[in-house]
C-alpha cells in the first residue's frame, strides 16, 4: 500500500505542478525539505509566494482529497514556510497557502482543483 500511495502522491504532485504552471504560477521549488517537514510546491503567483500542499485521492474516494489536510499539517506548513522565507531573507514577502486537490483515475487525465488561500498563517 505504501508504494502505491507514494506513486499516487507523485502523480498528484506532477499534475498539480503542470496545472499551476498553466494557471500562471511559476514553480520555485518542489518537495522542499525544511527541518523534519516537507513542502510539496513553492511557487510565485502575482505578488505572492505560495506554499502549495498537494492532496491526491483516487476517483471514487469516500472523502475529497483536500479533507485529508489536518490542522496539525496546516500548522506545520506555516512553520516550514516561515523558516523557508527567513532563510532567504523574504520574511516580509506576501504569502499564501494554497491546496491542490487532485483526483486520479487510471484511464483519465488527473482532475486538479486549486483552492487559493485555503488557510491562513494561523493555520485556519
Amino acid at each position: 500500500m505504501t508504494g502505491s500511495r507514494s506513486a499516487l502522491g507523485r502523480r498528484g504532485e506532477e499534475a498539480a505542478a503542470r496545472f499551476l504552471t498553466r494557471s500562471g504560477y511559476r514553480i520555485l521549488e518542489r518537495n522542499v525539505r525544511v527541518g523534519r517537514g516537507e513542502v510539496d510546491l513553492i511557487a510565485r503567483q502575482g505578488g505572492f509566494i505560495c506554499f502549495v500542499e498537494v492532496k491526491s485521492a483516487p476517483v471514487g474516494a469516500a472523502v475529497p482529497p483536500e479533507e485529508h489536510l489536518s490542522a496539525g499539517k496546516r500548522r506545520q506548513l506555516v512553520q516550514l514556510a516561515a523558516r523557508w522565507l527567513a532563510a532567504r531573507g523574504l520574511s516580509e514577502a506576501p504569502v499564501r497557502f494554497d491546496v491542490a486537490a487532485v483526483t486520479l483515475a487510471e484511464d483519465q487525465p488527473p482532475a486538479v482543483r486549486l483552492i487559493p488561500g485555503a488557510f491562513d498563517a494561523d493555520g485556519d
